[in-house]
């Protein structure tokens, strides 16, 4: 957590418990609004905490850490390869998105 239970002491980074469950900047970044947070309510102070907001993952994620799980729970190593279905539905986002924006 960012707020640990050790007076004056906060936790921002990606590897801090969060809503982004991926380590990544917007990790860091979340948890650095998790500390903010906790600082200002130690210290009552009257300034507005900082938003914090549940992460959407796109579909495409999903499908990733569906086939990661899977590999895992079967004890198989981790690899650099994307299944084609993947591939696929990529172009299919890539190709939406520029559908939408031309309406825009």
């Amino acid at each position: 957590s960012a707020v640990t239970s050790v007076s004056n002491f906060y936790l921002a980074g990606d590897y801090v418990q969060c809503f982004t469950d991926c380590a990544t900047m917007d990790g860091a970044n979340e948890t650095a609004r998790r500390a903010v947070n906790g600082i200002l309510r130690d210290s009552k102070s009257t300034y507005p905490p900082c938003q914090i907001w549940n992460l959407h993952e796109t579909a495409h994620l999903g499908l990733l850490r569906w086939i990661d799980q899977k590999r895992y729970f079967r004890g198989e190593p981790w690899q650099n390869q994307t299944p084609w279905v993947y591939g696929l539905m990529n172009v299919l986002f890539k190709l939406l998105a520029w559908i939408f924006n031309l309406k825009g």
